[in-house]
């Protein structure tokens, strides 16, 4: 009997030890979640009306022990009358829902730090979904758990991102049809496929502007697609990879590839309408893209085009790399012009192949400068071809029906012409 009451008394004693601490201070309850750490999580307490900005206290003092605040609990403040949230550095944790219901919440700040922030990624559980925010800045990585990728929110305005963070999740402005400014800070190196996807399309938006970082790396697939006030964008000089339909269908007037670029996705920038010109800087180093069918990376209006430099071209055939260009120029670097790589592009009036080009293509030309409409009585009038000088061998059918080339001055180290 004496050894079961001792038992007994043993496991209430055990029970009470590890039972958290809960304590109120102003308009805050706090729960102990770590007593060796003197770590506590935070939410609105029972009998607050909190309105106005939230500041999220990064520590408590309560019985003369001070608490460093790491989490915010969930639905901690879920439903509250709150304008403006301030999420201290302090914070490792953002419960389920926390704050969902926010009717007022204009704007959310994450403050910056090296150490991600965790927080439910999965549908319904997300912390700022449901609220109004429109203003958000992000000062450090996310980790979302709950397996799948969603938008952190639906209603962004504005949105940035601090020295800190290294990474844009997947998804994280998926459909944030109103956003209209973009800032990308210097430490990103990588935009997450689909970050975003469909942004901006409000009529409401008249531009989309991005602030690209000067130190991303790689742009995920589909990231930036369907943008379509999206007019400008300035990619930065580190910058290897675009994505699969990264701005495919964006309202792009205009793009740069950097020379850093090694490689660009299928239909990275197709459907882009309003898209005027294009420039490939020069490099030694060639540019693979994707060449088959319904592929290509460039296929929108464009009708300048600037290539510096040579071109892998994936996909196992010949397919020209877009159809409205009416000036090409190739600059010093460009050694071979790809075969039908301007094939049937009837509005081109205007040439230029670089000093460095030693071999032009089977029927890279071929079908070029012939457009007429006899409607307006207007169309190409001639076909000017500036040769290189170092041109060595011209392939099959290379200006094949090129009838409104007049006249062409060829090479002198020309030895093959097919």
């Amino acid at each position: 009997m004496k050894r079961l009451l001792f038992s007994t008394l043993f496991v209430l004693t055990a029970i009470a030890g590890w039972a958290q601490t809960t304590f109120t201070e102003g308009n805050f309850t706090y729960t102990v979640t770590d007593e060796e750490n003197h770590e506590v999580s935070i939410a609105k307490a029972a009998e607050a009306s909190l309105t106005g900005a939230l500041v999220i206290p990064s520590s408590v003092t309560y019985e003369a022990v001070t608490y460093a605040v790491t989490a915010v609990g969930d639905e901690g403040f879920n439903g509250t009358g709150i304008t403006s949230v301030t999420v201290p550095a302090s914070v490792m944790t953002i419960g389920i829902a926390a704050f969902q219901g926010c009717g007022s919440l204009a704007s959310i700040t994450i403050e910056d730090s090296e150490t991600p922030l965790t927080m439910p990624g999965a549908w319904y559980e997300r912390p700022f979904i449901e609220n109004s925010a429109t203003t958000f800045y992000i000062g450090r990585n996310l980790t979302l758990t709950g397996g799948e990728n969603y938008p952190l929110t639906y209603n962004a305005t504005s949105v940035e991102f601090g020295p800190k963070v290294t990474t844009i999740n997947p998804s994280l402005f998926y459909t944030n049809y109103k956003l209209a400014s973009i800032t990308i800070g210097s430490g990103v190196t990588t935009i997450g496929e689909s970050a975003f996807l469909a942004c901006g399309q409000s009529d409401e938006v008249t531009e989309t502007v991005v602030t690209m970082g000067s130190n991303v790396t790689s742009i995920g697939t589909n990231a930036f697609k369907d943008c379509t006030h999206i007019k400008s964008v300035t990619l930065p000089s580190k910058l290897t990879t675009i994505g699969n339909e990264a701005f495919g269908n964006s309202g792009l007037t205009s793009i740069s590839i950097p020379a850093s670029v090694t490689s660009i996705g299928i239909a990275a920038f197709q459907g882009c309408n309003s898209m005027t010109s294009i420039t490939i800087e020069d490099s030694e180093t060639p540019l693979t893209i994707s060449g088959a069918w319904y592929e290509r990376s460039f296929w929108n209006g464009a009708t300048t085009i600037y290539i510096g430099r040579d071109l892998t071209l994936d996909g196992g055939e010949n397919n020209p790399l877009l159809y409205e260009a009416t000036n090409v120029e190739f600059g010093p670097k460009v050694t071979t012009i790809n075969p039908a790589l301007f094939y049937s592009n009837s509005k081109l009036a205007s040439i230029i192949i670089g000093n460095g080009v030693t071999t032009i293509g089977e029927s890279a030309f071929n079908g070029c400068g012939t457009y007429w409409n006899e409607e307006t009585n207007q169309g190409v009038e001639e076909l000017v071809v500036t040769m290189g000088n170092n041109v060595t061998s011209i392939g099959a059918n290379a200006f094949l029906n090129c009838s409104k080339l007049k006249s062409i001055t060829l090479s002198s180290k020309l030895t093959t012409s097919m």
